[in-house]
């Protein structure tokens, strides 16, 4: 009985070494994503501004109309983006709070 019992909280230990291991990852990985989901904001909003700049020297109405369109749809985009990249981020740092506490157990 003692050794049985013994056998199960080393099981139970390995076990939650293992899930602290891949939140971690999660986590590390999580933060490389966000990072990287900032830089494809930036992007976007650079390119936005290069386009409206382009369309402006050329001086189209109907292309600053279009181009007007455009901007507006990317500014949505990065509005999106922008608060995906908060939930992960917020995401992330429930995961952390989480490992550095000691728990195991994650609730969602």
């Amino acid at each position: 009985m003692v050794k049985e019992t013994g056998e199960k909280i080393n099981i139970l230990i390995q076990n939650s070494i293992a899930l602290q291991r891949a939140v971690t990852v999660l986590a590390v990985n999580l933060d490389k994503f966000s990072k990287e989901i900032g830089k494809l904001l930036e992007f976007l909003g650079d390119s936005a501004k290069s386009f409206e700049a382009e369309e402006k020297v050329r001086g189209s109405a109907a292309g600053a109309a279009a181009s007007s369109d455009m901007v507006k749809k990317l500014d949505m985009l990065i509005d999106q983006n922008k608060t995906v990249a908060k939930g992960l981020v917020l995401l992330e740092n429930y995961l952390k709070e989480k490992i550095e506490s000691g728990r195991t157990e994650i609730k969602f």
